[in-house]
Order: structure tokens, then C-alpha cells, then sequence
């Protein structure tokens, strides 16, 4: 297994030495029901044989976020993570637009630039970008409760 030590994308995965040079290999890819070509693409232009196996789906929550947009009334939500841009739009299709318009004005975490940009494009005021993973996540939420 392959893992990248500092960003966890597709991108990352292809700037790893071990695929740098995969002519004449076969590689297996496991992802998510339809999702993004570029590794597969990638590997192919650098002449390996790429399978994809699709282990998991991508679907929106079927949940009642009431008690979400109840807690934002509260003055109780002050920061939302979101580690997925496909996370990010369920999340916002789920709110309806008066949680749209809170989650807009709400500091949003986003550990990827790709992540970040989608948030801004939906409009979202105070998206801040962190390091990757957990500990990135982290490290920006400590930061952004001292500064409160």
C-alpha cells in the first residue's frame, strides 16, 4: 500500500517515487462509486494496466438536521469541518437555504484547496484551508478556539 506523507489526494498518490514509474504493471484502485479519473488516467499515460474497484458510494444522508439549525439558533455552532467536496454539498443541500445562510456565515474548515474552493464557490464567507488530516483539522481548530 501506498501512502503519501503530507496531502491525502489523487495528485499526492502521483507524485509518490513508487509511481513514478509503473510501465508494464498492473495497479488496482479502490474508491468511491464514480469517482475522479485522474489517478487511473494518470497511470495509464505512464503505460500500467488500472482496475478500478469501487468499494463504497457516495450518497446524501437521509436525516433530520433540524436539531442542527436548532443548535445554530442557540449560538451553539461556531465551526464546521468538512474533509469531502462531495460531503460539503450534501451537507449544504440538506440545510435548505435559511441553513445554507448559516452555514455561509459559519467558519468552515476544510483540510484540501479543492475542498476549500468548492466551499467558497458556494458561497461561504470564512472558509479557512488547513493542513491535511486529522492533525492539520486539529491544529486549525485549536488555533481558531484560542483566538476566541
Amino acid at each position: 500500500m501506498i501512502v503519501p506523507a503530507e496531502r491525502f489526494d489523487s495528485e499526492a498518490l502521483l507524485d509518490c517515487r513508487e509511481l513514478a514509474e509503473v510501465a508494464g504493471r498492473r495497479v488496482v484502485v479502490f474508491r468511491g462509486d464514480g469517482g475522479r479519473e485522474l489517478l487511473g488516467d494518470t497511470l495509464r499515460q505512464r503505460g500500467a494496466t488500472v482496475d478500478y474497484v469501487e468499494c463504497y458510494r457516495r450518497v446524501r444522508p437521509n436525516a433530520d438536521v433540524s436539531p442542527l439549525l436548532r443548535a445554530w439558533d442557540r449560538g451553539e455552532v461556531d465551526a464546521v469541518t468538512i474533509s469531502s467536496s462531495e460531503g460539503l454539498r450534501n451537507l449544504f443541500d440538506m440545510l435548505g437555504e435559511p441553513g445554507q445562510q448559516r452555514l455561509k456565515r459559519t467558519a468552515l474548515f476544510a483540510p484540501h484547496a479543492r475542498v476549500a474552493e468548492n466551499a467558497r464557490a458556494l458561497g461561504c464567507e470564512r472558509v479557512i484551508e488547513t493542513a491535511p488530516g486529522d492533525e492539520g483539522i486539529a491544529a486549525a481548530l485549536a488555533a481558531f478556539w484560542e483566538k476566541m
